[in-house]
């Protein structure tokens, strides 16, 4: 949940998160959902859950991937048609293979690895610091927020 949490928080103002699952080819939420029944905290999951919207694929899971945009992949078991989908357009360092069934804070090194290859850590806080002037409902920005915006 911890992992679910961060991506959602950190990735919402950056990327656009998706479910790639077998557990919903079709787009759907509810299989899903119904994966993480006996999480703790259950009202808390399905709200983290339903955060990350499902992507409809066929027969290979990269079908549910826009090549064209800039994405990383987080799997623990993609189908051999994919990772050669992805070895043909030059994108097999976008997949990360990651298995809490091997080891339990696999997640942790997805994390690690993720801020590394898609954050400035200095970004990051300040993107923090500008979504709360923005959220607080101000008029305007502090200067500082302001010229870090522009800059960007």
């Amino acid at each position: 949940m911890g992992f679910l949490s961060w991506a959602v928080e950190t990735f919402s103002c950056y990327f656009s998160c998706y479910w790639l699952t077998s557990r919903s080819r079709d787009g759907s939420i509810e299989e899903i959902e119904r994966a993480f029944r006996f999480a703790r905290g259950s009202t808390e999951v399905r709200g983290l859950v339903r955060a990350i919207r499902p992507a409809p694929w066929g027969v290979e899971k990269v079908s549910g991937i826009d090549l064209s945009r800039d994405f990383y992949w987080v799997d623990d078991d993609p189908d051999s048609g994919s990772v050669a989908a992805l070895g043909t357009v030059g994108k097999s360092s976008r997949l990360i293979i990651a298995s809490t069934d091997q080891l339990v804070d696999d997640l942790a090194r997805v994390r690690k690895l993720l801020e590394k290859v898609t954050f400035n850590p200095r970004d990051l806080v300040e993107q923090k610091v500008f979504m709360k002037e923005i959220n607080d409902g101000d008029d305007a920005l502090s200067p500082e927020m302001a010229q870090w915006w522009w800059d960007r």
